[in-house]
């Protein structure tokens, strides 16, 4: 899930490659717009592929940005 949130600011010129003219002040005061939620369930074929890569000996690693109780069951299916 991810909130959507804007704020009119007037454009800064340019700076040193890689880095931004905004800063954390240009973050407050924004007005939520609303949220997008996204539904990504593993694939049917998911945990046979994993169990096939381990019986090879490779390791496999989850990254997430969930919690780690939906983190933990996701890995557990």
């Amino acid at each position: 899930m991810l909130a959507i949130a804007t704020k009119d600011v007037e454009a800064r010129g340019p700076v040193a490659a890689g880095a931004t003219p905004y800063g954390k002040a240009d973050e407050c005061e924004l007005i939520l717009q609303g949220y997008l939620a996204f539904l990504d369930p593993p694939k049917e074929g998911a945990k046979a592929a994993i169990q096939a890569l381990q019986q090879h000996g490779i390791g496999v690693k989850v990254v997430t940005g969930d919690n780690d109780l939906v983190a933990a069951k996701s890995v557990r299916r």
